[in-house]
């Protein structure tokens, strides 16, 4: 399961980067749009990188979980111990990227709806693939 649910998370952040990508690259956006858009990449890979190794959340008391939006690690509280579910090293590799990317999809958001919105403005921009 958690082969897949890396495998989803990292398809989707990346054809959301791609499509603003696309979006910013079709409608011809000046050098200021670029630059934002590298700046944005920046901090979402920042928050990524933070949220996806450093994060640690409690859904409940007796669970605490390490990593967001895919999980590095599951601690469960059995007794007085606590025990960890660690997933195999590919999957926390994958894990760690698909947090980075999906950070970085998010923080791309206010840019890709201003863009789309001033894009159909703009002369020369395809209306729809």
């Amino acid at each position: 399961m958690g082969y897949f649910t890396v495998v989803v998370v990292l398809w989707l952040a990346g054809w959301c980067i791609v499509a603003v990508f696309r979006h910013l690259w079709s409608c011809r956006f000046d050098a200021k749009w670029w630059v934002v858009f590298a700046l944005f990449v920046a901090i979402g890979i920042g928050v990524g990188a933070w949220g996806g190794t450093q994060l640690e959340y409690h859904p409940n008391p007796k669970t605490r979980v390490r990593g967001f939006p895919v999980p590095l690690v599951v601690f469960v509280l059995e007794g007085e111990n606590w025990t960890d579910f660690v997933p195999p090293t590919p999957v926390q590799y994958g894990a760690v990227a698909a947090n980075v990317l999906a950070a970085v999809a998010v923080v791309l958001i206010p840019l890709a709806i201003t863009a789309r919105i001033l894009g159909r403005k703009k002369a020369g921009c395809p209306a729809k693939r």
